[in-house]
């Protein structure tokens, strides 16, 4: 294991904090880290399947169930990217996007379930194919967890960094005064039975100079990579009339969709293929996925009794996936992020020979950061950098979920 004292390379790239003393507190603050380094023991996979566009996601699920692929893998829905995009009568359908991360070690296996589906499906003729890639590689929750540090080795870092600085100060380092650390957690998921927590090998350390033993405080910055399955789907409904209609003709002509004016986003001039324009009326519907079937076979069904205008489709839609902010809160822990605070406080004091005692503040989100006399610059973010160091998700696009814990420090 190699030694740090100023923060560079791949792990903390977003944390860097300048030793420095300060002289209104007779403080100096430290910050150290020691490089971990995993070797990849995953592959990530991206799945994509091409459907009709009356299909539902339980249909796509039970063609793509022979290949391990499950809800939990499901990420996103769109219109189909060729043709005339999101028309009703647009025999392009839908795609439905799938990741699947397996061990490295059955990789051939992988490839091959996939391309045997792939074949099956051509075989079916059910209207639907798929396409997949190999995304890349990355390190699980456990290789990482395997590959700690000791707070202890951080702490006599920092020591003996805040050592050289309070010499050359002329005076003596005293106690530990404050920490500044973070902590990342896996949470739990199909592969996991429970919580991993990934290894912290970075600490911002305050030492006392001289004789001075002030209270102080261990700041955590805990966050966990979690996301929501997507649970709406949001359609963009383009209606085309006469220039001189108003916005109650185009809601006249979808019946049952359910759009008010209230979910027009514009209207232009549109000239079609012909000489006389028409006007575009463009709304956005947000509606749970339990519609999807009977939306999409309503603006079927209308889209076909309404024909063309001007040489253009009278009625034309496209739809993806989204995730409500509902949705996305219940899987945001904010018990198991205090948890994770403490879990990681108690494990720094340990290495600093100090204790941890009770909360003396706390602040909601992704890297907030802790109030007092000192902070951390920056929180290290695990999905921008490297998959050596990071757990790298494919899953639904992950949204902050962090908490910021301020524990007393107790000498």
């Amino acid at each position: 294991m190699r030694k740090r004292v100023v923060c560079t390379g791949y792990l903390l790239l977003a944390a860097v904090l300048p030793a420095q003393v300060n002289s209104t507190d007779r403080t100096v603050t430290v910050t150290v880290s020691r490089a971990v380094n995993a070797a990849p023991d995953q592959a990530a996979f991206r799945l994509s399947v091409y459907s009709p566009v009356k299909a539902t996601l339980d249909d796509v699920l039970a063609a793509v169930k022979p290949a391990g692929i499950t809800a939990a893998n499901f990420t996103s829905v769109s219109s189909g990217s060729a043709g005339v995009l999101g028309s009703v009568l647009n025999a392009d359908g839908l795609q439905w996007s799938f990741t699947l991360v397996a061990p490295l070690a059955n990789l051939k296996a992988t490839l091959d379930q996939f391309a045997a589906l792939q074949s099956a499906l051509a075989k079916a003729r059910t209207g639907m194919n798929i396409d997949y890639s190999l995304q890349g590689t990355q390190v699980s929750a456990q290789a990482q967890a395997g590959q700690g540090c000791a707070a202890a080795d951080l702490i006599s870092d920092a020591r003996a960094q805040a050592q050289k600085m309070a010499a050359a100060a002329g005076v003596s380092l005293g106690a530990v005064v404050g920490v500044v650390g973070s902590s990342m957690a896996a949470p739990a998921a199909a592969a996991f039975t429970s919580a991993t927590y990934l290894p912290v090998c970075s600490l911002t350390v305050k030492f006392a100079l001289g004789g001075d033993v002030s209270t102080g405080a261990i700041a955590i910055s805990a966050s966990r990579n979690v996301a929501a399955a997507p649970d709406q789907l949001a359609y963009q409904i383009t209606v085309r009339t006469a220039l001189s209609a108003s916005v109650s003709d185009a809601m006249g002509l979808v019946p049952g969709v359910g759009i008010t004016a209230a979910n027009l986003t514009g209207v232009s001039e549109d000239s079609g293929m012909g000489d006389v324009a028409t006007a575009a009326w463009t709304f956005q519907l947000v509606t749970p996925f339990s519609r999807m079937k009977d939306l999409n076979a309503l603006l079927l069904d209308l889209g076909q009794k309404l024909g063309r205008r001007n040489g253009r489709p009278v009625l034309t839609y496209s739809l993806s996936s989204q995730t409500s902010a509902a949705a996305q809160a219940q899987v945001c822990d904010l018990t198991a992020l205090a948890n994770d605070a403490r879990h990681a406080a108690e494990w720094i004091a340990a290495g600093a020979g100090v204790n941890v005692g009770g909360v003396v503040g706390v602040s909601q989100g992704s890297g907030a950061s802790v109030t007092g006399d000192y902070s951390l610059l920056g929180v290290f973010n695990p999905m921008t950098l490297v998959p050596a160091r990071s757990l790298v998700s494919f899953a639904a696009s992950p949204s902050g979920c962090g908490l910021a814990v301020q524990f007393q420090l107790v000498q």
